[in-house]
């Protein structure tokens, strides 16, 4: 939750007069002096493992995220009244201008607003009508769930799980999430040309102004835009080029994920799951909670020296400024790199050495997953749970996700060659350029 003083909030009970944080089911708050709040009571306090007072805050965690603006009234589970607000959370995730109605599970009316959550994801404008199972006339709006994510021009017709035109929207969903100017045409597995627009999927989330060219598993280039993703979260001016999983330079923007939150001031390089060099940071974790400007030292688990970094997750979470020592289970050197997930995730610059379940050597890359994630420029070695030669690509899911350059040999659990693909899903995903040979449709790597 964030918000003002003198303002109430219910997320299992009422809060009132804080602007505060709270992220993490080991807690996580930050509050001003003189605010008292209280998650599941009345008389402003607040408890994550320990209570907290007189705090500015917000609260992001399985127990709620919202902000709320004064005189406002909000209840997770309730309808929400007179509120600018956002909540994110397994009961749903709102925004809202002052005498909105809005309810979580029911129909909404009159509100400009957000929800995310297995319920749905929506956003209207006033006196724009919306149900989250049902069909969706005359919005602005947005859906996320498993029957697909849609932001809307009011006077658009748009059905859940039927097609969209000449509408500026959005969608989430195992088949894409996309936001578009009117007149555009889209379909979740194709191609989007000219139109600003978001994308959040298990493949990230984007968002960009008109007569920029994305395709849904592509890349990105010269867009303000948002991404957000179990790989990361940034947001960018103009002009900026961005790859949904690759590095992202001179931009302000922001990443929270489960694996660290990141704000940064123009002229600094990052990469979406890449190195953070000259940034003022958080680190919130159930091992901690960390704000450093560069070259300040910080320990977490193993000492860490003359670094930029966050390091989030229980199976440890860093990024580093290069020449730089960490450890997290095991030592790495020299290193701008980020590891998270019990399965390792790891991210180093070229010439570096690092150990995750094998050995990697002279690579820029990325691990996460048990079935292993992994990102390499060309002519790199890397070793997952099978030999990787001269490849840029990315592989995350039990299922597997890759992405490459042509001319390339990647092997997952089985080898693929000259190919320039994506694969995500269980069921098989993939998008390739130009190979050797033409292969079409869905696929699964045995």
């Amino acid at each position: 939750m964030e918000m003002v003083p003198s303002r109430r909030l219910h997320g299992n009970g009422p809060i009132q007069e804080a602007t505060w944080k709270w992220s993490h089911p080991g807690g996580y708050m930050e509050m001003d002096s003189s605010r008292r709040l209280h998650g599941n009571g009345p008389s402003r306090r607040l408890h994550g493992n320990g209570t907290i007072q007189e705090a500015t805050w917000k609260c992001s965690h399985p127990g709620g995220y919202m902000e709320i603006v004064p005189s406002r009234r909000l209840h997770g589970n309730g309808p929400i009244k007179e509120a600018t607000w956002k909540w994110s959370l397994s009961g749903g995730y709102m925004e809202m201008v002052p005498s909105r109605r809005l309810h979580g599970n029911g129909p909404i009316q009159e509100a400009t607003w957000k929800w995310s959550h297995p319920g749905g994801y929506m956003e209207m404008v006033p006196s724009r009508r919306l149900h989250g199972n049902g069909p969706i006339q005359e919005a602005t709006w947005k859906w996320s769930h498993p029957g697909g994510y849609m932001g809307m021009d009011p006077s658009w017709r748009l059905h859940g799980n039927g097609p969209i035109q000449e509408a500026t929207w959005k969608w989430s969903h195992p088949g894409g999430y996309m936001e578009m100017d009117p007149s555009r045409r889209l379909h979740g597995n194709g191609p989007i040309q000219e139109a600003t627009w978001k994308w959040t999927h298990p493949g990230g989330y984007m968002e960009m102004v008109p007569s920029r060219r994305l395709h849904g598993n592509g890349p990105i280039q010269e867009a303000t835009w948002k991404w957000t993703h179990p790989g990361g979260y940034m947001e960018m001016d103009p002009s900026r080029r961005l790859h949904g999983n690759g590095p992202i330079q001179e931009a302000t923007w922001k990443w929270s994920h489960p694996g660290g939150y990141m704000e940064m001031v123009p002229s600094r390089r990052l990469h979406g799951n890449g190195r953070i060099q000259e940034a003022t940071w958080k680190w919130t974790h159930p091992g901690g909670y960390m704000e450093m400007d560069p070259s300040r030292r910080l320990h977490g688990n193993g000492p860490i020296q003359e670094a930029t970094w966050k390091w989030s997750h229980p199976g440890g979470y860093m990024e580093m400024d290069p020449s730089r020592r960490l450890h997290g289970n095991v030592p790495i050197q020299e290193a701008t790199w980020k590891w998270t997930h019990p399965g390792g995730y790891m991210e180093m610059d070229p010439s570096r050495r690092l150990h995750g379940n094998g050995p990697i050597q002279e690579a820029t890359w990325k691990w996460t997953h048990p079935g292993g994630y992994m990102e390499m420029d060309p002519s790199t070695r890397l070793h997952g749970n099978g030999p990787i030669q001269e490849a840029t690509w990315k592989w995350t899911h039990q299922g597997g996700y890759m992405e490459m350059d042509p001319s390339r040999r990647l092997h997952g659990n089985g080898p693929i060659q000259e190919a320039t693909w994506k694969w995500t899903h269980p069921g098989g995903y993939m998008e390739m350029d130009t190979m050797a040979t033409t292969i079409d449709g869905f696929y699964s790597v045995p």
